[in-house]
Parts: C-alpha cells; structure tokens; sequence
C-alpha cells in the first residue's frame, strides 16, 4: 500500500502542476471539483492551508530579525 500512496501523491503533484500552468486543465478540473460538492476557491483554501506551517516559520524568522533590527537601532541611538 505504500508504494500505491506515493504513486498517488506523485500524480497528484503533476496533477497539480497542471492546474497552475494550463488553463484549460484547470476549467475541467474546477469543474470536476464543482461536480464533487467543492467550491470555486477549493484549491487555493487547501494551498494556504498546507503552507500554514512555512508561512509560520517564517513570520517567526521575519519578526526575529526585526527584533534584531530594533536593538540594533536602539543601540547606535544610545550612542
């Protein structure tokens, strides 16, 4: 069974390439989505949830180097 989930996963990121780089792959697959119960907005409410622990990651990054910024700042002011 192992073998077939990475099988999966491997189509489904072709799949996926598709949908971003072809317009027509993405109409019928929007369309397919729609026939299956899903919203218009489907893929890209799953995109961002599935990046939510990158975008994570680097808002900490982002806000740790702020702080460093701002310590740097507050110590040249001193000066």
């Amino acid at each position: 069974m192992a073998g077939a989930a990475a099988g999966l996963q491997a189509t489904c990121h072709l799949d996926a390439d598709k949908y971003y780089a072809d317009p027509k792959h993405k109409e019928k697959s929007s369309k397919d989505f729609e026939a299956a119960g899903f919203g218009p907005h489907a893929i890209e409410g799953e995109a961002f949830i599935l990046s939510l622990p990158s975008l994570a990651t680097l808002e900490s990054m982002i806000a740790s180097k702020e702080k460093r910024l701002r310590n740097i700042s507050t110590d040249l002011e001193a000066r």
